[in-house]
């Protein structure tokens, strides 16, 4: 999946790289922890800043390794909730 890395939107920072990118219906999120919920309109993850949730129709697992998940789908909410 680092081929895809290099999208256009770039949001969040784990100590000084990106976390999350945005493209074309596509959405990568790198240095996540945990995933606590995947469903077709709600993925939920957990990162060691935030936990983010995505929102939207039709969002589908592309490609899962250990520390990145690329998504695609239409999302209408992006959520960060920061932990401590």
């Amino acid at each position: 999946m680092r081929a895809y890395s290099a999208m256009v939107k770039r949001i969040l920072l784990h100590r000084g790289e990106s976390v999350l990118s945005i493209h074309n219906n596509k959405i990568l999120l790198e240095h996540y922890e945990q995933i606590l919920f995947i469903s077709t309109n709600r993925v939920k993850v957990v990162t060691d800043a935030a936990e983010i949730e995505f929102v939207g129709e039709h969002i589908q697992v592309l490609a899962l390794e250990k520390n990145e998940l690329l998504m695609e789908g239409i999302l209408s909410q992006v959520r960060f909730q920061h932990v401590q």
